[in-house]
């Protein structure tokens, strides 16, 4: 692999040759295949690609533009031109990023990620920096795998030795979702890095543990121990006040039998005590607590759909893949029109609170 390269410039003394070194933007980089097989191999940074595009075309620029960006994932388009006044690029290239939660470094900054993807991809569709490893830094593994490594296209699970307990969840992650109408076709690794939070994760895989096919329920199953439920708060409750008049009888049946029987009381003192002693005020009977659970519309099961991804699931299940307000505003509308008596109790609860998410996504 060629460490130099030259270029001809025009300088007050005439034409010169200068020479660009590559050598502080190669590194090597050791990847393990799915078999557990190291391969190390010299790869040419993004950074020196740049650096190199700026050597050879100093009129030059790339142009990235981003294609299409969700809450979930960003694709960007990256042109590469020679010269400012040029109509047709030298290089082109494509690159998406996902959205990672688990990943608190990267994960948040897939737009960046993709940008810096495409406009490397594009430099290397140029000319810059051929015949050396593709770069697929930390970052973007973590954002495009959910922060495992990937496995290589082609290669299979089958066969690995049981030591090498990782891959395991490997093959898991490679493994292709077909039974959830929303997902299929992408891997197990690019659903977790799309969905948001642990919750909805969790519905999501004991989905395909119950619903898929062989393969998912296995893969589901392997992943399903990454992401543990939440622990329960158990509510406290305070204990019972004692009743005073409970109070008095423990006292006077702590007292020893006859004692306070065996002392005569006369007609005057008794009627003074009965004069000293305060009009006993009657008790209210108190409510006893209701022990109805409160109505949670996130726990109703949804049935009367077409989607067998929210099918048998909750709507909390549905809420935690929602991304766009008018698309789940328009689906709890529907279920209010024709779903059933406790679907339609359900989405008439949720329909305020998304009628304003709407609102306040139409201000912005």
């Amino acid at each position: 692999m060629q460490m130099t390269v030259t270029n001809a410039m025009r300088t007050p003394n005439g034409w010169q040759i200068f020479e660009f070194d590559r050598t502080p933007y190669v590194y090597e980089k050791t990847s393990v295949d799915a078999y557990g097989n190291e391969r190390v191999e010299k790869v040419y940074s993004i950074a020196g690609r740049k650096a190199e595009f700026n050597f050879m075309y100093p009129n030059g620029y790339y142009l990235p533009t981003i294609v299409e960006s969700t809450e979930r994932y960003t694709v960007v388009k990256a042109e590469v031109f020679a010269n400012f006044d040029d109509l047709l690029p030298i290089g082109i290239a494509h690159a998406r990023r996902l959205f990672n939660a688990s990943d608190l470094r990267y994960g948040y900054a897939f737009t960046e990620q993709a940008e810096t993807a495409a406009i490397g991809r594009a430099l290397l569709n140029a000319g810059i920096g051929l015949g050396f490893g593709s770069e697929e830094s930390k970052e973007d593994t973590a954002v495009e795998n959910g922060g495992i490594a990937p496995i290589a296209e082609g290669s299979s699970a089958e066969g690995n030795s049981p030591e090498k307990a990782i891959n395991a969840e490997y093959a898991a992650l490679s493994t292709v979702v077909t039974s959830d109408a929303e997902y299929a076709g992408c891997t197990f690794a690019k659903v977790l890095g799309a969905i948001h939070g642990v919750t909805g994760i969790r519905n999501l895989l004991s989905f395909l543990i119950e619903n898929g096919t062989e393969d998912e329920q296995v893969a589901a199953t392997v992943l399903l121990a990454k992401y543990p439920a939440a622990p329960e708060v158990k509510e406290k409750k305070a204990p019972a006040a004692k009743a005073k008049g409970a109070k008095k009888a423990d006292k006077k049946d702590s007292e020893p039998e006859g004692e306070s029987s065996s002392q005569p009381v006369s007609e005057t003192e008794a009627s003074e005590a009965s004069e000293a002693a305060p009009e006993a005020t009657p008790v209210a009977d108190e409510a006893p607590e209701s022990t109805e659970p409160e109505y949670d519309p996130l726990a109703v099961v949804i049935e009367t759909t077409e989607s067998k991804t929210l099918k048998g699931n909750t709507f909390g299940f549905a809420v935690s893949l929602a991304t766009k307000p008018e698309h789940f505003l328009a689906f709890l509308q529907s279920l209010v029109e024709s779903g059933t008596e406790a679907e339609v109790k359900a989405a008439t609860a949720l329909l305020p609170e998304w009628e304003e998410k709407l609102a306040g996504a139409s201000l912005d």
